[in-house]
């Protein structure tokens, strides 16, 4: 199975009422984060002459790309590059920016898609199997968080002929709705189970060293993927601008891989960010011989 996918859905609690619809940003908020975007971009449209110049101009070719910007391969691919840049804060890029169709909208993560990252809308084809059922799945409801109450709200996506065909808030069998517990039975985890939200289980997890070893293991994965999807890059893309499979990608996005730091360095590069590498003094005494 893949890395989760999300779902992005209309719909209105069916314990708190809040209504999950389409919600475009502001003009001054758009407009402030576009202005953003393209001073970011314009920072690595012409990098100092090194080595990773043209590793730059491709992966901002796909990023341009994925805006539907047209560019060119070739010699008119780093004008066609400044050309996307320069309208990136115009009048028509602000109002699309401003009412992107997943703003406002219930987050829904299900892996039955098999697919790594992936964002679907209701409408969507999807990597399924032909028939009619449904895939049972939960969401965070901020309403519910608001109000102190169980905030995962079970949701059931009805699939048909391979496309999403709705969102469903009652369990079709029963026809009410239901709450996706926080977390395992109470069997496994003891009274843990019954805490109302998971900030506070994962506050409590916090406290324990293997489980704060175990997730900054993981966090590096989660930063590259991010940084991936907002670039608008696939595992494939990546892995064949830094050079390697795209399996090492995926072992390294799923925190299954060690990186080797040359690596860390040209995904880095590939996907405009740094690297920030640290050293800590230990808990241990060094002792004398």
């Amino acid at each position: 199975m893949g890395m989760f996918d999300t779902i992005y859905a209309e719909l209105i609690c069916p314990f708190c009422g809040r209504q999950y619809r389409h919600t475009p940003l502001s003009w001054e908020q758009a407009k402030r984060e576009c202005e953003e975007r393209k001073e970011g971009e314009l920072k690595y449209a012409q990098p100092p002459d090194n080595p990773w110049d043209e590793l730059f101009r491709h992966t901002q070719a796909m990023r341009a790309r994925a805006d539907g910007y047209p560019v060119r391969e070739g010699k008119y691919e780093q004008e066609d590059i400044l050309a996307w840049i320069e309208q990136l804060d115009s009048p028509e890029n602000i109002e699309r920016w401003r009412t992107r169709k997943e703003l406002g909208l219930a987050e829904i993560q299900t892996k039955a898609f098999d697919s790594i990252l992936e964002m679907y809308f209701v409408g969507d084809p999807v990597p399924a199997h032909r028939g009619h059922y449904f895939i049972e799945e939960g969401f965070t409801c901020q309403g519910c968080r608001e109000k102190n109450e169980r905030e995962y709200v079970k949701v059931w996506i009805e699939i048909e002929d391979r496309r999403i065909k709705a969102v469903l808030t009652h369990n079709p069998e029963t026809g009410q709705p239901e709450r996706e517990p926080p977390l395992p039975a109470k069997e496994f985890v003891g009274d843990e189970a019954a805490m109302t939200s998971f900030k506070d289980w994962q506050a409590k997890q916090k406290k324990d060293p293997g489980f704060v070893a175990a997730l900054n293991e993981l966090e590096p994965g989660y930063q590259i993927s991010r940084l991936r999807i907002q670039h608008g890059m696939t595992q494939a893309q990546l892995a064949e601008m830094v050079g390697v499979q795209e399996a090492t990608i995926a072992r390294l996005e799923s925190g299954s891989h060690i990186p080797s730091l040359s690596l860390l360095r040209r995904i880095a590069e590939a996907l405009g960010s740094r690297i920030e590498l640290r050293f800590l003094p230990g808990d241990a005494k060094r002792t004398k011989q």
